[in-house]
């Protein structure tokens, strides 16, 4: 599964106009200019980004583009999901959900559910603020009291690059084991 250039152009738009917009709105051509992105391009994705209520477009000599809300107030998941539409491992668990014979006894349904969940709180979890920063921000997995997966963000220092990603390995594979052994219970617990 590979996230899309309409969704990593997206997510390096928004965070070009937080980091810029301070001058008031920023023109997409500056943008175009910063992130080696087409401006024809740029402009589709701030179609797409202000519709979902992201991006506020200002219009005239001195316009360009803004923030809809704070920095803060904006996730990662909710720009992808701007860009891409419904996200998700596998058809069956979309929005735009598809008839499938085996929807309610399907194996392997409990597996993408979870790996959905674990998606969507790492992406929820961080914002568009924690992006903008200057330092490499980094969202480590953990789970709830209940075992449902949550993401916290921390802000790493980029000069030790090799430590958040085995720490985050670590801790992903620990949300898959709570979730695994979560949704196991639940199996036992409906049998019996």
């Amino acid at each position: 599964m590979k996230i899309s250039t309409k969704a990593r152009y997206s997510l390096r738009l928004m965070i070009d106009i937080a980091q810029n917009q301070a001058g008031g709105p920023v023109p997409l051509a500056d943008v175009a200019r910063r992130q080696s992105i087409s401006t024809k391009y740029l402009e589709q994705l701030a179609k797409a980004l202000s519709q979902a209520g992201c991006l506020d477009g200002v219009r005239g000599a001195q316009g360009g583009y803004r923030l809809a809300r704070p920095a803060d107030q904006i996730s990662a998941g909710e720009l992808v999901r701007a860009a891409e539409g419904d996200f998700t491992p596998v058809n069956c668990l979309s929005d735009d959900q598809i008839d499938c014979p085996l929807q309610l006894d399907c194996p392997t349904s409990r597996f993408w559910g979870g790996l959905r969940q674990v998606m969507d709180g790492y992406m929820d979890a961080v914002s568009l603020a924690d992006l903008a920063r200057p330092s490499e921000p980094v969202a480590l997995l953990g789970t709830t009291a209940n075992g449902l997966a949550h993401a916290a963000c921390v802000t790493v220092k980029p000069s030790a690059p090799q430590a958040p990603q085995a720490a985050h390995a670590a801790q992903a594979a620990h949300v898959v084991g709570q979730l695994t052994a979560e949704n196991a219970g639940s199996t036992k617990s409906a049998g019996n």
